[in-house]
């Protein structure tokens, strides 16, 4: 009540320059949609708000600039949607408790099938709906063809997306006795702003038994406030009355 009191008093007068400190993290959700509605207009305004908050969600709504502040430090300063997203990001990956993987050496070394080298292009940040190429080699240990498999998951381990050779029909090319070459394209790269993981699977010629991965992280990075982690196609209808 006594934050609600304090931007009450604040608001009363159009201030130069607005400071908040999670305020919109008190009270109800009626008060919280009158103190958004209020911030806009007043944004609109020409005024001024420099917002202190954990709600990724205002930040990206109500700001144009961020900074990210880790131990008392600067850790992120910039445009609004890319500090937030960054944000988000480290605290998934924080929480995640994703298997590591077996180092490509190793499995080699254990005569097992194992991914030997995995590459993303253009890069590994990534405008989203750009093209997304994923290729590498995989060790065979007994020089039959190997089932490879792509997937794509959240920074917080959260799967997204996977598809194999074998689901497809398709096989990796032999560029060595004991080596197999892969390539997978992804047009019209669907997934929203934020960090993922690209994780390549060996899997034997069968593709029951997943013996080894390899990922590599991706930043799509972009605007969107839209929610979820793809872009589904849509479009809005006119409703007659």
């Amino acid at each position: 009540m006594v934050v609600r009191l304090g931007f009450a008093v604040a608001t009363a007068l159009a201030p130069d320059i607005l400071i908040t400190d999670e305020v919109l993290a008190v009270g109800d959700e009626s008060f919280q949609k009158k103190c958004i509605a209020w911030i806009e207009g007043y944004l609109a305004d020409r005024g001024s708000l420099l917002m202190c908050s954990h709600s990724m969600y205002h930040i990206q709504k109500l700001c144009r600039t961020a900074m990210w502040l880790k131990d008392g430090r600067v850790e992120r300063y910039g445009a609004a949607a890319d500090v937030t997203q960054a944000y988000l990001a480290y605290h998934e990956e924080k929480s995640a408790k994703a298997k590591q993987p077996l180092a490509p050496a190793a499995a080699a070394t254990a005569g097992v099938y194992a991914i030997t080298s995995l590459t993303i292009a253009p890069a590994d940040v990534v405008s989203e709906g750009e093209t997304l190429m994923v290729s590498g080699e995989v060790f065979t240990p007994d020089r039959r063809v190997p089932v490879v498999l792509i997937g794509v998951v959240r920074a917080d381990g959260t799967p997204v997306y996977g598809v194999a050779t074998d689901m497809d029909g398709v096989a990796p090319r032999r560029v060595a006795d004991d080596r197999f070459a892969f390539s997978l394209t992804l047009p019209s790269l669907a997934l929203l702003p934020g960090k993922y993981f690209v994780r390549a699977h060996a899997l034997d010629p069968e593709g029951v038994r997943l013996f080894d991965h390899v990922e590599r992280s991706l930043i799509v990075s972009g605007q969107s406030r839209e929610l979820g982690l793809i872009r589904l196609p849509h479009r809005w209808n006119e409703v007659s009355s």
